[in-house]
């Protein structure tokens, strides 16, 4: 089965680091979320359509329970796109000219790095294969690449692929926000904050 999620609006999604307004005035989030909230997302977004509290959930009878999530990516104009694996690198960028010579209409040209026998000796637990490259390079912070280049990769037909910057495609739109009295209504000093939606 396949589920397809659409944004109706901006959404943050807040990150493991503690947030406390009024002392920090910038709350850190990520894009995208982890698999573990669309899960929750989804088993909540079921048990609403079907009445069913919250309380009553992994009890006999929830059929929530045995969802499963396999594997998600986004959809960008109709063509999927996946997290880049690790092996992916980009050349290391030695100018600032350097790294626009590399892209074409945002995309980024991301290249694998070869697997190496270690003939060296180390103090570490002896690893008889090592990833490297002929040259410097960097990894691409939240690459991601199309499906077509994904299935290279795969089958091992290619060693260099299209790649984008989640940042191209997911825009960051930071909101202010403010701490309220409840009583009065009122701003409460101290309390102004923002966070970044997406």
């Amino acid at each position: 089965m396949w589920i397809e999620i659409e944004a109706l609006d901006t959404l943050f999604f807040k990150d493991g680091k503690p947030f406390s307004m009024g002392e920090e005035t910038w709350a850190d989030g990520i894009f995208p979320p982890s698999p573990s909230v669309i899960y929750g997302a989804l088993r909540s977004a079921y048990m609403s359509q079907i009445n069913q509290s919250i309380a009553l959930a992994n009890e006999p009878g929830d059929k929530s329970k045995n969802l499963v999530i396999e594997n998600y990516c986004l959809n960008i104009e109709n063509d999927l796109y996946f997290p880049l694996p690790l092996d992916l690198v980009l050349k290391k960028q030695r100018s600032k000219n350097e790294l626009y010579n590399e892209k074409k209409e945002n995309e980024y040209k991301v290249f694998r790095l070869y697997l190496n026998k270690n003939n060296y000796h180390s103090s570490s637990p002896q690893l008889t294969y090592f990833l490297s490259s002929n040259e410097e390079v960097e990894s691409l912070d939240l690459g991601y690449f199309n499906k077509i280049n994904f299935e290279y990769y795969l089958e091992a037909k290619r060693n260099s692929f299209d790649a984008i910057k989640i940042d191209q495609i997911v825009m960051l739109e930071p909101k202010t926000g403010i701490g309220r009295n409840n009583i009065t209504k009122t701003a409460q000093e101290a309390k102004l904050y923002r966070v970044g939606m997406r």
